[in-house]
């Protein structure tokens, strides 16, 4: 999607002129020598999986899969979107581990292994 977002800047900047907007879609990026293939999505078959909205500036475009949500939004609500679920809790479960929860698993553990040696 960050292909598309550069694409359709790389538009902005050549074909309009400031402040000015355009529909735009990923064949006319491609037709226009922007893009080198029509971009799919891998986990559809449709041409035009993605939608771009786009405004007087690059920092306005968002590119929309149909799947995988908004590309802004890829790093927030929209993380794990098309994702499987066993997929999606390996990486919340890396994330974890990642993020300093190791720190509290290792805790546990100890807890629930001083608590074995004691009842015995």
């Amino acid at each position: 999607m960050k292909t598309i977002a550069g694409a359709v800047e790389l538009y902005q900047m050549e074909k309009l002129k400031a402040g000015e907007t355009a529909s735009i879609d990923t064949k006319m990026l491609k037709d226009f020598g922007f893009l080198n293939a029509v971009p799919r999505c891998p986990e559809t078959v449709t041409e035009r999986d993605y939608k771009i909205k786009t405004g007087p500036s690059a920092s306005e475009t968002e590119v929309t899969c149909g799947v995988h949500g908004d590309m802004s939004k890829q790093d927030g609500e929209h993380r794990y979107m098309g994702i499987e679920e066993t997929q999606t809790m390996r990486y919340k479960i890396t994330e974890f581990f990642y993020n300093g929860g190791y720190i509290a698993f290792i805790i546990i553990i100890f807890v629930i292994l001083a608590f074995a040696a004691l009842s015995s």
